[in-house]
């Protein structure tokens, strides 16, 4: 079993090391910084085999993404939807043959690509063992066999419509929305927003969950979701932090350097 991952960022590692735990045989493309990624996608298999039992599949990296042969295809690119398009459109087969999917919520699928489902799974993965899944247009035995796979793999698979942002972004981002709102416009300290969350049950700091996600991530969320939802607030603290090399757990920052500096 063969399967092709566009991207190894954040999550795209996490999947391709999800995927050669349950024995496929991964091709992964990215730009650039092939040997990193390959130490980040070490170290991530490390944590989820702790998890789950290791099937032995095998990952390989590629940067030239015309050199993948046919097979089923995740996408888990940068949150730009030119970026995903100009990419998808190098791949040398049909997508709508061997299958695809989309990791992102923040679009429809059907806005990357005609064939596209979604596969969105939730950061840390070995954590969060939740996927929000959205049928492709034209279902393909790969693409079937994979999600009886997950769910097997005590995977929580949830069927969602066609809205950008699916269930969990829309109402994770519309609470980092109000989150930031406060701050910007009333200004209330982190202090006291974390003490009203953590009293009514949030546990993890939702300033926290920011740097988790990143803070440039979080930012083409929010513009995302803000084009088909205008009570989606953009905060201007996201560009600040950026325009100081602060973008959260990737680079060792916080987005409290920014609200709070």
């Amino acid at each position: 079993m063969k399967i092709n991952i566009l991207g190894i960022g954040t999550m795209g590692s996490q999947v391709a090391s999800l995927l050669a735990i349950l024995g496929y045989e991964v091709i992964a493309w990215n730009r650039s910084d092939l040997e990193a990624k390959q130490k980040k996608c070490q170290r991530n298999r490390r944590i989820l085999g702790r998890k789950l039992t290791d099937a032995g599949g095998e990952i390989h990296f590629t940067n030239d993404v015309k050199t993948l042969s046919a097979a089923l295809t995740i996408e888990t690119l940068e949150e730009n939807l030119d970026t995903k398009k100009q990419v998808i459109r190098q791949l040398p087969y049909d997508l709508s043959i061997h299958g695809f999917f989309s990791n992102t919520s923040s679009y429809r699928p059907e806005e990357i690509h005609p064939a596209a489902g979604g596969l969105h799974f939730f950061n840390p993965i070995q954590t969060l063992r939740l996927v929000e899944h959205l049928t492709p247009p034209q279902p393909t035995k790969q693409g079937n066999q994979l999600i009886a796979l997950l769910a097997e793999n005590n995977f929580t698979m949830v069927d969602v419509k066609a809205n950008r942002g699916y269930v969990g972004n829309v109402l994770l981002f519309a609470e980092i929305s109000a989150t930031l709102k406060l701050v910007d416009n009333y200004k209330y300290t982190t202090e006291t927003i974390d003490q009203i969350t953590n009293s009514i049950g949030r546990e993890t700091s939702i300033f926290s969950i920011i740097d988790l996600i990143g803070i440039d991530t979080t930012k083409r969320i929010l513009d995302n979701l803000h084009e088909e939802d205008s009570s989606i607030y953009v905060s201007p603290l996201l560009s600040k932090a950026m325009s100081l090399n602060i973008y959260g757990r990737k680079n060792r920052t916080s987005i409290l350097e920014v609200i709070n500096g």
